[in-house]
């Protein structure tokens, strides 16, 4: 047993007396919250002093932005409901998981099985539902996805005082289908164009 096994891993005696390693070392928890944090401040920090601006091109010709409609939904009502359903079962896999561990002490076990339960559910209806219901292949990259980030892709000729990115191709937009569900629409450049998140 090394010793950086020694030191990631906590050990423990298995019923026949055997030293094995039964899950990492907790304060690996106080390294990622450390690391974590000092991602955040690296990054601001790049961000105020030493990162360029950046310069998008135009938007949608404005004949196009008037054919849109006054508000835009973002994302379907079924979208929010299972992000948002991940998003608490999660942290209360969390929750339960590390807060026993670094001081309050309560009943954790029920809890962590529902939201687990609860977290694989979820995740088993979005595989359904995007595979039935919507553009499965729509999430995937291809061909004009490839290219478009290529075109965007920071070079020589596109460098000056800011960076540019050029716009999307026209043939790199999402299939209907997809839309419904992956509705991401931005701002357009038509000021009389809102978003909403209202389905």
């Amino acid at each position: 047993m090394g010793l950086l096994a020694r030191t990631l891993l906590q050990w423990a005696a298995d019923p026949a007396g055997k030293i094995v390693p039964i899950h990492i070392a907790w304060f690996l928890i106080w390294v990622a919250a450390i690391g974590g944090l000092c991602f955040l401040v690296f990054h601001a920090i790049y961000v105020r002093y030493f990162a360029k601006a950046k310069i998008f091109a135009e938007g949608a010709p404005p004949e196009e932005a008037q054919s849109l409609p006054a508000r835009i939904p973002r994302h379907s009502l079924m979208a929010r409901l299972y992000h948002w359903i991940m998003a608490a079962s999660m942290l209360t896999l969390l929750i339960t998981a590390f807060l026993p561990k670094v001081g309050p002490q309560f009943d954790w076990v029920t809890w962590h099985w529902i939201a687990g339960s609860v977290l694989t559910v979820s995740v088993l209806f979005h595989i359904v539902h995007a595979s039935v219901w919507l553009d499965f292949r729509a999430i995937w990259p291809d061909r004009i996805d490839l290219q478009d980030a290529w075109r965007r892709a920071p070079s020589p000729r596109w460098r000056t005082s800011s960076t540019t990115w050029p716009s999307p191709s026209p043939d790199s937009r999402p299939s209907p289908r997809a839309s419904s569900c992956f509705t991401g629409c931005g701002r357009s450049s038509s000021p009389a164009i809102r978003t909403s998140s209202a389905t």
